[in-house]
């Protein structure tokens, strides 16, 4: 199943199948640009939009179940943690905002960044999130006091991307100067700088055995590396426009990694193009 949200001026969300085929009859409607597209779960849509709401759907019916607010500019990315049943949402206003997904409250509003926040994730035990920062920092934060544990301070550009791995306790971060940096999160020391294409990193990801790393940029290429040595494993190529995202299965009984999906940006008639990408000659 993939998702994404249309080009620029289309405030909607829609679902398709890997072969492109639309899955749910149904558009999910936000009053505004829709900046990020999650599955909360097998029935739920979630969403994040330039209307600085977080919206849930029902993928059954079609109908809003409700929408968040509290941020006070656009919202850029959200993440889920099924272990501690929350949302992090990331803003342009500046702040993290965490949400019981029980009740739909808020339970606590994380600052410290001194600009716009583009990125957040939740560590796979839910008790870190990440957040990267038009100040160019990642803060990691205990998520159930709220306090600041780290800041990794070594990106010289605003952070676009960040991710944790599920096997080990490190962080994956990048920026739009094209740096990403795998850094331990316990003490903060760089294991590796992976050294790929020049251009703007748009989003990281760890693969769900964390034997994977994803990348994809403003140069139209999709990069697979080894966490291991910090290595190139492939490079996936054929995209006409920057590759906004890419995510892998969940699937890791069948094959290592069956598949990844890439969307991008290939131009006025093409927006949101994607691509599955077979994996299972690639594992280190």
């Amino acid at each position: 199943m993939n998702i994404s949200s249309p080009p620029p001026a289309d405030s909607t969300a829609r679902v398709w199948n890997i072969e492109g085929k639309p899955i749910a009859q149904y558009i999910f409607e936000h009053g505004s640009n829709v900046t990020r597209v999650s599955f909360l779960d097998d029935k739920t849509l979630m969403t994040a939009s330039e209307d600085k709401t977080i919206r849930l759907f029902d993928l059954n019916t079609g109908k809003q179940i409700l929408a968040l607010r509290g941020h006070e500019d656009t919202v850029v990315d959200v993440s889920y943690s099924p272990q501690t049943a929350m949302v992090a949402s990331a803003s342009t206003d500046g702040t993290v905002r965490l949400w019981r997904t029980r009740s739909w409250g808020q339970a606590r509003e994380l600052q410290g960044h001194t600009g716009p926040i583009l990125a957040v994730a939740y560590q796979p035990a839910g008790t870190m999130a990440a957040s990267g920062g038009s100040d160019a920092t990642v803060r990691l934060w205990d998520t159930a006091n709220g306090n600041v544990l780290r800041v990794f301070d070594r990106h010289l550009a605003s952070v676009t991307a960040v991710a944790f791995s599920p096997i080990a306790p490190l962080a994956l971060s990048a920026d739009e100067a094209g740096a990403a940096f795998l850094w331990r999160t316990d003490n903060g020391e760089i294991v590796y700088k992976l050294e790929g294409d020049e251009g703007a990193i748009y989003s990281a990801a760890f693969s769900p055995n964390g034997e994977m790393i994803v990348t994809t940029g403003d140069n139209g290429t999709v990069i697979l590396w080894n966490p291991a040595t910090g290595q190139k494993i492939t490079r996936f190529s054929g995209h006409t426009g920057g590759v906004l995202a890419a995510t892998f299965s969940p699937d890791g009984q069948t094959s290592p990694l069956p598949v990844m999906i890439a969307w991008c940006n290939c131009g006025t008639s093409h927006h949101g193009l994607h691509a599955v990408h077979s994996l299972s000659s690639q594992a280190p």
